[in-house]
């Protein structure tokens, strides 16, 4: 169990530090998402070839349609992810995306039997609470209001994955599971990447490949691991903490800090 706290801290570390790359690489999200799910999924693949082989990778086909569906939902996810940031802050962006334990807490005892306990619907309450203290106007035209709407849809998103993930961790390894969600989410993305046509500069490239290798194989690898010994709502609440980093970074290397919304 404690190794399991120990991961999923240091995975939501790093991706609370992805949210950065919003902002820092000059890109489309399409470009970035393609970019990160492609670096991770090779790196993935690099690390259990020289493990075991490629028979690793082999599955049902069964299997291969629920991995494609997961592909489809990470995809989505990061894109609405990165959007919600560009067209916002850093800040806004990953409290926004910090609701998704809501989502978790709906979502989960439909696929599991498992009652919600109180301390999880309390901590729930207090995230959709603070996050309204955060959004400055309810006004559609705002780009802090849409930034923080992108960013609701996108938590929506990732606690489908989640509770979806858990579903899987029990037949597969957390790497594996990781690539194949990855690996499709690229295929899908690759049409549009090759219809934009888009420029990477050196700096933009070196950031893509950290996103892809820690933020993303490293981070998504952990994440999905720890979901073997804790329940996707546990993970979740602890998932909350990633805004925290997030705020923290982008304050000293962005000059960004959220604000709060005056009460009336």
């Amino acid at each position: 169990m404690f190794q399991a706290l120990l991961g999923i801290h240091l995975a939501v570390l790093l991706f609370g530090i992805s949210g950065l790359f919003g902002k820092l690489i000059s890109v489309s999200p399409v470009v970035i998402v393609f970019g990160r799910t492609l670096v991770a999924a090779c790196t993935l693949a690099v690390y259990k070839i020289k493990e075991g082989g490629f028979s690793y990778f082999s599955i049902k086909r069964k299997t291969l349609v629920h991995f494609i569906l997961l592909g489809v939902l990470l995809a989505f996810h990061w894109l609405s992810f990165f959007y919600s940031i560009q067209i916002s802050t850093v800040a806004v962006g990953l409290l926004s995306f910090s609701t998704f334990p809501i989502f978790v807490l709906i979502l989960e005892p439909f696929f599991f039997k498992e009652k919600i306990s109180p301390f999880e619907l309390v901590c729930g309450v207090i995230v959709f609470l603070g996050l309204c203290f955060v959004v400055p106007t309810f006004d559609i035209k705002n780009n802090l209001f849409q930034g923080t709407a992108v960013g609701i849809i996108s938590s929506l998103s990732f606690a489908a994955i989640a509770v979806l993930n858990r579903l899987f961790v029990g037949s597969f390894s957390a790497i594996k599971v990781a690539f194949f969600q990855n690996t499709f989410a690229a295929v899908i993305l690759l049409p549009l990447v090759l219809s934009l046509k888009p420029t990477i500069s050196y700096k933009d490239g070196l950031l893509i490949l950290f996103l892809g290798i820690f933020c993303t194989a490293v981070a998504h690898t952990l994440f999905v691991n720890s979901l073997r010994k804790i329940p996707a709502r546990t993970a979740s609440i602890i998932a909350s903490l990633e805004p925290v980093y997030a705020i923290v970074f982008a304050y000293f290397l962005l000059g960004e800090s959220p604000s709060v919304r005056p009460l009336r």
